[in-house]
């Protein structure tokens, strides 16, 4: 036998070195952990053997490096990072040129260790690899791309967790766009540039607030899937990033579609990654955040139990130390505190504190989410001192606030929630009033905050305030929910986020104001805080002949953007080509934002210093022009009318009637409408209006001389506007009943009848409201399509064609949506006879049924009517109110008010069929009872204003002819 080989140490060394890559190699096959351990230990001999100037060195490095790496990754051991970093270093140390792909691995490295250890030097020389790869590749490289990616995200961490300097965060930012643009269109790595973009958007929208950075990080992870195939690697991490981005979206919107979308891609992301490695943990958190979410809006009990259940496992994998679990420990923190709201059981309050002081344990003094973690323990604390009552959990929670409030930037938009939580906090020791107010201003003041988190701070103000603080807590709540309904583009859109609003606030707000002495601003509290939709809408056509004389420029400038900001509220109106709802939403903010530039540029011109701030009373008693508005204000604590003059003071008559007695008068209203014979049961109720509401604001009306006979004008609020008051009365032998008395209207708002007053400069219209013999648009359809036929419409029709002297018909078939929207434009006045359908669920698809389609209240919206006056709608539930919001009269006669028409008849719920023909003979033949008709022509003039003169003797008409009450009382008269 030979004698054995003396190799030398290089000669071993060399050796070790094959054994070694066999065994990566078969690990790559058979992915055998074993296989791991044993090739790094052959690699490390090898290298203790060999040295460092021997031409194998460098590469045992690099290759013993990428084995602890791939360890790492699977066992998750910061000595493997730590090894590894020492082996790149010292290769890179002995090499005279830098190798790019060693540089990369260092970076790697360096950045998982930071992201364990939190030392920023481990995150700064990351960034300083990435800066050397950029000097090393030449213009074109194609990896140019992804080493700005990854220069990117140090940024990004280091404004995360370095003390938030928005440098960093901006840098980030351009580096990513950067990346974008050198990306081919369709590359899939490109994906990397729009998710990671898509993250530091979510970021900057945190730190700012800025709504279009949220819209277009969504938009950036969207694309970014798209580009990457069923299968890609990055499908779960970009999912999951998402699901938080449309998470915040929901916090802001509160749309629930954002939020099962989130938690579908938290659950995509799930089945794609099986593996229980720190991925997957993030993935149950973040999954665990969207049900939390979707609990605190649905109060369905599995989605806590199962946010609890994925953060415990969460948890679960993370091993011990790992950066993720004390954000991991919050989310639990949060879910048990919720568990305790919800169930009561303190047991949850008691685990929900232990998580956060552990949270806090493992929160360094700089870090920069430690003031968040402060903030809910503050939270917990209170709830504690409120089940027990001991001094020191409330003494403590107002330190965590105070050292919360020291750690948060001065601009981050929290910060409002913070000092309401403060001036919260101070309310339960009974501080200084003065202090807690102070703190509530600020707070709702915080410009950076989100205007639903000032909005909500405002509410909490309103809670704890008294006397005057009470007063301007209301009066800033009114002015954040008109902002807060702003931030979103279409009318849609912002009668879905109405449900955050309380639909009591202006009531309530008036209600304060007049138990303060002051009836004028309960008054112009009402007027800001009703019909809010209407009311938003109405400022894009503000008239601005008055500017145009002033400063034409300026003028054209607010019509322009004025006219843009509309076709955005209603975007049938848009010419554009469709855009995703996240450019929609973010061309809007870049318009209204101009439009509020040119609107200040505005108030700063002479007699222009009110340009579109809320009306003040002497504006709204203009609505008095034709005799007394009676305002209803209903509120829990007190109702009262107020009786609105145009040259006098504002009368008062409170009233005995009690909020939760509306509610039982509509309950019986409805139901004796529904049952076999309502007549007597609605007696009963029109009786209660009567006694309760009617007859005080009835004699205070006579004691200030207002003559029998007279008209008058009702804007109730709350769920008055669901009753009957026009038809209110004792009924009883020799008493007169209200429509007796008086000439009953209604308005929803005042600004709505001061409009319907004015006669705009293409009505034809004489200035005393008179017109010379009008055509009469009338839409017949007896039989539309799916619909019920209404056999009276064609009796209905030959009254009209008999009684009224000028007459234009759109009869079935020509009754179509085109004809009918082209008719309302070259008509002064309308009749419409079809089946009117109120929609529950959404009022803005409440609709007429013609013969091809449906005309909508949309439609009606987004009409023009310049020359409009006066509509009859005999149609069913044209005027009806609801009862989610019932101030906010999203009714079809709202509609056509708000399109033009000054003067609108309308129905309360569905018609009799076989009342129309009479209440039309009726109506008509009173207001044209001046006209004379001749040969082929008639002449006299007619007063859209007579419209509710004549309903007032066509309902008495048929109460003569023995129509039972629930029919008559139906219609109602609407405008001047």
């Amino acid at each position: 036998m030979d004698p054995p080989l003396d190799l030398g140490l290089e000669g071993r060394g060399m050796v070790l070195f094959f054994p070694a890559v066999a065994h990566q190699d078969r690990h790559g096959r058979w992915n055998d952990v074993s296989d791991i351990e044993s090739a790094i230990g052959y690699f490390r001999h090898a290298r203790q053997l060999l040295p460092p100037h021997h031409r194998l060195y460098t590469v045992l490095c690099n290759e013993l490096s990428e084995l602890l790496i791939l360890r790492y990754q699977q066992l998750q051991s910061i000595q493997d990072l730590d090894e590894a970093c020492q082996c790149y270093r010292k290769a890179l140390s002995i090499t005279p040129n830098k190798v790019v792909l060693w540089l990369h691995r260092l970076a790697y490295c360096l950045k998982a260790q930071y992201q364990w250890r939190g030392n920023m030097k481990d995150l700064d020389d990351a960034m300083q690899c990435h800066k050397d790869i950029l000097l090393l590749l030449p213009s074109g490289d194609p990896h140019r791309p992804i080493t700005l990616v990854n220069l990117a995200i140090c940024f990004q961490d280091r404004f995360l967790k370095g003390g938030g300097d928005m440098e960093d965060l901006q840098q980030a930012i351009q580096f990513l766009r950067d990346s974008l643009s050198l990306w081919p269109p369709d590359h899939s790595d490109r994906s990397a540039s729009l998710h990671n973009l898509g993250i530091s958007l979510t970021n900057r929208y945190l730190a700012l607030g800025a709504l279009d950075d949220l819209e277009e990080s969504i938009q950036c992870k969207r694309d970014a899937l798209s580009l990457c195939a069923p299968n890609h690697p990055d499908n779960a991490s970009i999912s999951s990033s998402l699901a938080t981005s449309l998470d915040y979206r929901f916090h802001m919107y509160g749309q629930l579609q954002d939020l099962d979308e989130a938690i579908q891609c938290c659950r995509s992301a799930l089945e794609g990654h099986l593996f229980n490695n720190v991925d997957r943990a993030g993935y149950l958190g973040s999954l665990a955040s969207c049900l939390r979410t979707r609990f605190n809006r649905l109060k369905n009990s599995r989605d806590l139990e199962e946010a609890i259940e994925c953060v415990r496992d969460e948890l679960n994998i993370y091993p011990p130390g790992h950066p993720n679990i004390d954000s991991s420990l919050t989310t639990l923190a949060n879910c048990l505190h919720d568990s305790y709201d919800h169930k009561g059981d303190p047991k949850y309050l008691e685990e929900s504190i232990q998580s956060y002081r552990d949270v806090l344990l493992l929160q360094c003094s700089g870090n920069p989410s430690r003031w968040l973690t402060l903030s809910h323990l503050a939270r917990c604390l209170v709830h504690h001192y409120e089940k027990d009552g001991t001094i020191q959990h409330l003494e403590e929670a107002i330190k965590c606030n105070q050292e919360a409030l020291s750690l948060c930037p001065s601009g981050h938009p929290e910060r409002g929630s913070l000092l309401t939580l403060r001036a919260q906090f101070l309310h339960i020791k009974s501080h200084n009033a003065e202090e807690i107010t102070s703190l509530f201003e600020m707070a709702t003041d915080h410009k950076p905050a989100h205007a639903k988190s000032r909005l909500d701070s405002a509410l909490s103000w309103i809670k704890k305030a008294k006397g005057d603080s009470l007063v301007r807590a209301f009066e800033r709540a009114l002015n954040l929910a008109d902002q807060y309904l702003l931030i979103r583009s279409s009318i849609s859109s912002r009668h879905r986020l109405l449900p955050s609003i309380p639909f009591t606030l202006a009531p309530d707000a008036a209600a304060v104001a007049i138990a303060a002495g002051d009836v004028k601003k309960a008054v112009e509290f009402l007027e800001q805080g009703r019909s809010l939709l209407w009311s938003q809408m109405g400022r894009y056509r503000t008239s601005i002949q008055a500017l145009q004389d002033v400063d034409p420029g300026l003028a054209e400038e607010f019509g322009k953007l004025s006219a843009q900001l509309e076709a955005s509220a209603i975007p049938q109106m848009s010419e554009m080509p469709h855009l995703s709802m996240e450019d929609e939403d973010r061309k809007y903010r870049q318009v209204n934002d101009a439009w509020m530039e040119v609107i200040e540029k505005i108030r700063k011109l002479q007699k222009f210093g009110n340009f579109l701030l809320p009306p003040s009373f002497n504006d709204l008693r203009k609505a008095a022009e034709q005799g007394p508005v009676i305002v209803i204000n209903l509120n829990v604590e007190r109702c009262d009318a107020i009786i609105i003059r145009q040259s006098d003071d504002p009368l008062l008559v409170p009233l005995s009637f009690q909020a939760e007695e509306s509610v039982r008068l509509w309950d019986s209203f409805t139901t004796a409408l529904r049952s076999e014979e309502p007549s007597k049961k609605i007696t009963g109720v029109l009786r209660c209006l009567w006694d309760d509401i009617v007859e005080p604001i009835v004699r205070k009306l006579q004691e200030i001389g207002i003559a029998q006979g007279s008209r008058i004008w009702w804007c109730p609020t709350s769920f008055l506007t669901t009753l009957p008051l026009h038809a209110a009365g004792p009924y009883r032998k020799n008493k007169d009943n209200l429509p007796d008395i008086y000439i009953s209207s209604y308005t929803p708002t005042l600004s709505a009848l001061v409009r319907s007053f004015q006669t705009n400069q293409f009505s034809q219209a004489t200035p005393d409201k008179s017109s010379t013999d009008p055509r009469l648009l009338v839409v017949a359809q007896p039989n539309a399509p799916g619909q019920v036929d209404i056999p009276s419409v064609r009796k209905e029709l030959q009254v009209l064609q008999r009684v009224v002297p000028s007459i234009d018909i759109l009869l079935e078939e020509n009754g179509t949506r085109a004809a009918v929207l082209a008719g309302l434009q070259t008509h002064s006045w309308v009749h419409l006879m079809s089946h009117g359908s109120k929609d529950v669920e959404d009022p803005l698809k409440s609709s007429f049924h013609l013969y091809d389609t449906s005309l909508d209240l949309i439609d009606i919206i987004q009409a023009r009517l310049d020359n409009a006056e006066y509509a009859f709608l005999a149609a069913c539930h044209s005027a009806a109110a609801y009862l989610d919001r019932p101030d906010e009269t999203l009714h079809l006669a709202a509609s056509l008010q708000f399109a033009g028409f000054k003067s609108v008849i309308g129905t309360m719920y569905a018609m009799a069929d076989e009342d129309g023909p009479m209440l039309a003979q009726e109506v008509y033949k009173f207001m044209f009872r001046d006209v004379e008709r001749g040969e082929g022509q008639s002449r006299g003039v007619v007063r859209y204003t007579d419209a509710a003169k004549a309903l007032n003797l066509a309902t008495k008409a048929l109460r003569e002819n023995n129509v039972p009450v629930e029919r008559w009382i139906n219609f109602v008269h609407i405008g001047s």
